[in-house]
């Protein structure tokens, strides 16, 4: 059963390694087509920083695999990491150890189905958030309101969608970032060379021509990747820009008020 008015409280757990303690919230959030079985058993850990012991862990584990860091942590509260090229299985191992090198804890979104037994657990402990597809909205309101119900929090997406080579990306790491007014981090990593890191930060302007310029040039420079949208999507988004962040805002209103209300 879908409960489209259950709120869950994502929890972040305090925990202390080498002497550093992650910064910790509850903060309610609400997310729209999950099953209740998966909404209660499965909290996500939203981490805010790693510790120098993680980060130390990501630093040992890039260097034993032969990889070299690149870029900074930013140093802003919340992202959407959008990473590419995505060839390979290994690319969660290695982005994972990069983002603790670099203290720069993302989540990631998984279909809500496979959180189920110990997989569940180990996948929220991670930073999975389960998402369901067929929810009212879709992933990318979902996704928005959780990352706006949270003062520090970071998305990591592969714009990709597969592991094959595309020509053209999907613009939901975009949208994600529009509808959440957040800006987007491009992460990178060349198994060739093999580095692996971020390089700079865009804030969105909304103009999906001018903002993909930039896209285009940022990747093109950094892995040789120069990705096309497909019109279809880009005629959408500018359909409904205004729109979605006003359903977003209007969501997490109407879940203050239920909260506000209830016994």
């Amino acid at each position: 059963m879908c409960l489209s008015s259950f709120s869950i409280s994502i929890l972040h757990d305090y925990n202390t390694v080498s002497g550093k303690t992650w910064r910790a919230r509850k903060i309610p959030a609400q997310l729209p087509g999950m099953t209740l079985m998966t909404s209660v058993r499965f909290k996500t850990k939203i981490r805010t920083e790693y510790g120098p012991f993680a980060q130390w862990l990501g630093r040992t584990v890039l260097k034993l695999g032969g990889w070299k860091l690149v870029g900074r942590n930013p140093g802003v509260p919340r992202c959407v990491v959008a990473c590419a090229p995505h060839t390979s299985n290994w690319d969660f191992i290695w982005t994972l150890a990069a983002a603790m090198a670099l203290s720069l804890p993302c989540v990631f979104m998984i279909k809500h189905t496979v959180f189920r037994g110990p997989i569940g657990w180990l996948l929220a402990w991670l930073g999975g958030v389960p998402v369901n597809r067929s929810a009212p909205g879709g992933i990318v309101e979902q996704m928005a309101r959780v990352m706006r119900q949270h003062e520090r929090i970071n998305v990591v997406i592969t714009p990709e969608g597969t592991r094959k080579q595309v020509e053209y990306w999907k613009l939901g790491f975009y949208r994600i970032a529009w509808a959440a007014d957040v800006p987007v981090l491009f992460g990178i990593m060349s198994y060739r060379e093999r580095w692996i890191g971020v390089s700079e930060l865009l804030y969105l302007t909304g103009d999906l021509e001018t903002d993909w310029e930039k896209i285009q040039e940022s990747f093109q420079r950094t892995v040789g990747l120069t990705p096309k949208y497909r019109e279809k999507e880009a005629e959408a988004f500018r359909r409904e820009k205004d729109a979605l962040r006003q359903r977003v805002l209007g969501s997490i209103a109407n879940d203050a008020r239920e909260i506000s209300s209830a016994p």
